[in-house]
């Protein structure tokens, strides 16, 4: 960076803070005054608060250390300690270390952490949830035995899964291990009811959980038991209950299945011909308690209503898994080839003794899948289709990653993300999506992605048809349809006035870069409590990580967060600088076009903290700000933060010059590939504004180069085109990047 006597000048963002004494800081909001402190000051970025640490990368944090090296700026005791439980290096090479928070040696439910570290070693980000306060004593009268007790009245089976030996045999040949067992460990965690959103220390209380697994009737919860008072303190599902539901593959054709032949001349329906081994079987019960039977075909024909209802299931499982190791290049919903127990036939109980089919769930940590039929009795209005099964096989992936909790705001995000990628899978499976719910069956759609008011769903956070209740574990099934509106937004895009009255403008990505946001903000920034506002702010992280900070994909990410009602809206990408500063201030996430200079006199800042970004920036004589004011630039080139210091006694001026975008879509630097996706072929155009250099190559997802285009060739100005044809390149993701005189451009495109 060059630096000037009048001037600083830096490529890519900046972001300027004026802090005017404590009268300014005063105005910051309270989460982030009450936050930042002069240890903290020296190593996080202004925007920081105690759920979204923006570091600075020139800090060089230790991520295994940082909070043994900053336990008490963080507002940590000694009687606190974030234990580290999982390291993860992401396909973009980079690493996530995530904590629990553990105080006077028992978990806090659901304060976890995540410090993040870049591909280039830089520690860069951390966020979760953590308490800071905890003073409570350690003491408590109720034993595990009598917790337990306690847990098992207020389930009400009349048969658990341990004192059954199909579930106990079924659980132990799973996993091949014989000490395994469904039998509840109990853990003396803290913990605080999940209707109460504030996380004060004073909210939490000592408490038994308990994972407890009924056969009759048939249920799946996580029971805490108040350690002192025996009450219940919360009551958390451990498996989806849904009603998505869309296209019935029963009507599509005849699609591959793999069976078994495990006793000649009988076939049944388990297939291992992958890795992750999925079976079907009959749940065999009128009852939520089951009595399974195996599917069964003498010659391997399928053609009875359970044979074709069970190979439907194993078809479509299999495809989830299938879309998962495709496109995300995950193996199986946990990640190491979890195996799917699945029970067509499926009966339920609705917790009242009352049993029905109109369900499909399926457990977020066991591989456990259950389809019912319906009350129809039809396979046409099954609840077997192929984005159901896509919907209940993320639920599984969520439980291995986020583990997203099943109530309220965490429990709403866990089903968005199950209507995403089940919608996703169904596009991988079928080539087709429609953003409806349930369309194919003979019930009609239930849920709608594009337009969720048409279904009694909210479109804008706390708008119109938000639900602030109890019911549905604090509205899962209705309150998901915020983040499914934001979905369906970044991918097509659209422009309206949402319930809160802001105008939006949002311009389409695509599904599939939109896809790919989403799953990394799920599996790399997402933790166990997280709401809707961190999951905009893990979103427009993960934009940020693929496509990088300045690009228009991490814009739009924020742009329509804003369109359903969470977080500001961003800085528009042609914008000026002038003018006087709001209290609040401003910030964009990217800045991909000309900012406008400032066409005389001067820009009066009051003292407040601002912020923005632009491409490259000059700071002249004749910026006016408040006698005795402090100012600090930081300059981060997208991804690394470098702070400087001034003084506001002197007259400045900012403005805004000759602004390079980097990273912009190839159609705004005169380059266009079509079609993407493609088969075997694709068509690049380049319009070159002079004679130059060109290189065109084929990157995998994993940044390996497959297949070398064009290297260096002298391309006279104008229009050059031409071809591209690999029919033996695998279908998958890859990356195309055309370098023009030592210029990258690049863009994500599909092989089918």
């Amino acid at each position: 960076m060059k630096m000037h006597k009048n001037n600083y000048r830096a490529c890519l963002s900046l972001w300027l803070l004026l802090l005017c004494s404590s009268t300014a800081m005063a105005q910051a909001t309270k989460n982030t005054e009450s936050f930042l402190n002069k240890t903290l000051e020296q190593i996080v970025l202004p925007s920081s608060d105690a759920n979204w640490i923006e570091l600075r990368t020139d800090a060089n944090i230790n991520p295994e250390r940082f909070f043994v090296d900053y336990t008490a700026a963080l507002g940590l005791s000694k009687d606190d300690e974030m234990r580290l439980y999982k390291i993860k290096t992401d396909n973009l090479g980079f690493t996530h270390y995530r904590f629990n928070q553990y105080y006077s040696n028992a978990r806090i439910s659901g304060a976890q952490y995540i410090v993040h570290v870049n591909n280039e070693g830089k520690t860069y980000c951390a966020n979760g949830q953590y308490v800071r306060g905890m003073y409570q004593p350690f003491s408590y009268s109720l034993s595990l035995k009598d917790a337990l007790q306690k847990a098992l009245v207020y389930v009400g089976a009349t048969k658990y899964m341990w004192e059954d030996d199909f579930w106990e045999r079924d659980l132990k040949e799973k996993y091949n291990n014989k000490d395994t067992s469904y039998y509840p460990k109990g853990e003396l965690i803290w913990t605080k009811s999940l209707s109460n959103s504030s996380w004060d220390a004073a909210n939490f209380k000592l408490a038994y959980q308990f994972d407890i697994y009924a056969a009759s009737p048939h249920s799946v919860k996580r029971i805490e038991i108040d350690a002192n008072s025996g009450e219940v303190i919360n009551d958390i599902p451990l498996e989806s209950n849904c009603s998505a539901t869309t296209l019935n593959t029963i009507w599509n054709g005849n699609r591959p299945i793999n069976t078994d032949l495990y006793a000649a001349p009988n076939y049944r329906l388990r297939n291992d011909c992958q890795t992750a081994t999925v079976r079907v079987r009959n749940w065999n019960s009128t009852t939520a308690t089951s009595n399974p039977v195996e599917i069964t075909s003498s010659n391997n024909s399928w053609t009875n209503q359970n044979q074709v209802f069970g190979g439907t299931v194993s078809w479509e499982i299999k495809g989830s898994y299938n879309y998962f190791l495709n496109w995300h290049s995950r193996n199986s919903y946990n990640n190491v080839n979890g195996s799917v127990e699945a029970y067509i036939n499926a009966v339920f109980d609705d917790g009242s003794g009352n049993f029905y089919t109109d369900n499909a769930s399926m457990t977020f940590t066991g591989g456990t899948m259950m389809v019912g039929l319906g009350s129809s009795g039809t396979l046409a209005n099954s609840w077997g289709t192929t984005d159901i099964i896509g919907h209940e096989y993320t639920h599984a992936v969520t439980g291995s990653e986020a583990a997203l909790i099943y109530s309220y705001e965490s429990g709403a995000l866990n089903e968005s993300f199950s209507d995403i990628f089940g919608e996703m899978a169904q596009s991988d499976m079928m080539g087709t999506y429609d953003w409806l719910l349930g369309a194919d069956r003979t019930s009609g759609a239930i849920r709608s992605m594009s337009n969720p008011n048409a279904y009694g769903d909210p479109d804008t956070y706390l708008g119109n048809n938000w639900y602030s209740g109890s019911g549905d574990d604090g509205g899962v099934h209705t309150n998901s349809g915020v983040q499914n509106y934001w979905f369906y937004l970044l991918s097509i895009g659209g422009s309206g006035t949402n319930d809160i009255g802001n105008s939006f403008n949002v311009t389409g990505i695509t599904i599939f870069k939109a896809e790919q946001i989403a799953y990394r903000a799920l599996t790399e920034y997402l933790v166990s409590s997280s709401g809707y506002s961190a999951a905009r702010t893990a979103a427009v992280h993960a934009a940020r990580d693929i496509y990088g900070a300045c690009s228009s994909e991490a814009w739009q990410t924020a742009n329509a967060w804003y369109a359903v009602g969470v977080g500001p809206l961003p800085v528009p990408q042609t914008w000026s600088a002038c003018g006087n500063y709001g209290a609040s201030g401003s910030q964009a996430y990217a800045a991909s076009t000309t900012i406008t200079n400032c066409s005389g006199g001067a820009t009066v800042v009051s003292g407040v903290p601002t912020s923005f970004t632009a491409n490259e920036i000059t700071l002249s004589p004749g910026f006016t700000a408040t006698n005795g004011c402090n100012f600090v630039a930081y300059v981060t080139p997208c991804s690394t933060g470098i702070a400087r210091n001034g003084s506001g006694n002197n007259s400045r001026t900012l403005k805004v010059t000759n602004m390079i975008d980097e990273t912009a879509d190839l159609i705004n630097t005169g380059i266009n590939l079509s079609p993407n996706p493609f088969n075997n072929t694709f068509n690049l155009k380049i319009n070159l504004i002079e004679d130059a250099n060109v290189s065109v190559t084929i990157y995998d997802m994993m940044g390996k180069e497959v297949d070398r285009v064009m290297e260096n060739q002298t391309k006279q100005k104008g229009l050059v085109q031409f071809q591209y044809n690999n029919e033996k390149l695998p279908p998958n993701i890859y990356m195309c990047v055309i370098e023009i005189n030592g210029k990258r451009y690049t863009e994500k495109i599909v092989k089918l």
